[in-house]
């Protein structure tokens, strides 16, 4: 199966390290757009259909909480699964994702094989 990504992120370093471990997976097949700004996610929804949306919610222009409230308010994206990509474990703001509608997070750094296995839970439950 192919899916498409959207990774929001404010490092090119990241954003590199993640589309390559995108491909490493079993769900590399696809198209990966990037945004590095919350108002860039928000203009590259307008213009693409994505399955899954892999975001760091430390942004330098909007809170990732807020940006996935906006994500979640809008018909076109409300049902877009949405990992939230966090370095540090903030049990505050990890649960305030959630509220948000995060609906899986991920520790930074992480192996390929627990991105394949988030990415497996989020997208295709029923297969877990």
């Amino acid at each position: 199966m192919s899916y498409s990504y959207l990774i929001i992120d404010t490092s090119t370093t990241t954003r590199a390290l993640l589309k390559r471990t995108i491909r490493q997976t079993l769900f590399g097949r696809g198209r990966i757009v990037e945004a590095s700004t919350g108002q860039e996610a928000i203009e590259v929804l307008g213009h693409h259909r994505v399955d899954l949306i892999l975001i760091d919610p430390r942004l330098t222009d909007i809170d990732g909480v807020e940006l996935i409230g906006r994500i979640r308010s809008e018909p076109e994206t409300r049902g877009i699964p949405v990992v939230a990509m966090l370095a540090r474990v903030d049990a505050r703001k990890a649960e305030q994702l959630r509220r948000a509608g995060a609906c899986a997070q991920l520790r930074k750094p992480f192996t390929a094989a627990a991105f394949g296995e988030v990415v497996s839970q989020v997208l295709e439950p029923t297969h877990v």
